[in-house]
């Protein structure tokens, strides 16, 4: 869990490990389209379609360099994305899900809890200093 923290740190600040420097062009072009459409519908297909080569080698790829599959990269980053929209805005948890290509707040909170090991409002209670979020007030409006 410490490691994966660190990982995750380190990424984050732009470090890369000298193993992940040199990706080759096939696989560089599968995590950049990646990194930048988590939203988008993204599959195997479509990824190694834009890398030039065959989903096959694409699958080789990952695991060579990265150590993980396509789509399991996807959904990391997914969740990376989704972590950090929790800690540092009041989106809704569904809404912050969405907003990483989730299509549903169940798959979200699953996929949280599975790599951080605590509920998504833990996660953000946890990132907050332990406060729970502020409930805004409904006020009605008289005409």
């Amino acid at each position: 869990l410490i490691r994966c923290a660190i990982l995750e740190y380190l990424q984050s600040a732009g470090y890369r490990h000298k193993a992940h420097q040199r990706l080759p062009t096939p696989l560089a072009k599968a995590v950049r389209l990646i990194d930048e459409s988590l939203t988008s519908s993204l599959d195997l297909t479509v990824l190694a379609k834009a890398a030039g080569v065959t989903p096959q080698h694409l699958n080789r790829l990952f695991r060579q360099h990265l150590g993980t599959r396509p789509m399991r990269y996807l959904w990391q980053q997914r969740t990376r994305e989704g972590a950090r929209l929790l800690r540092q805005t009041g989106l809704s948890i569904g809404e912050a899900g969405y907003r990483c290509g989730f299509q549903s707040a169940t798959h979200f909170s699953r996929l949280i809890k599975a790599r951080y090991a605590v509920c998504p409002r833990t996660l953000r209670r946890q990132a907050w200093g332990g406060e729970s979020l502020p409930v805004p007030s409904v006020q009605s409006v008289d005409p």
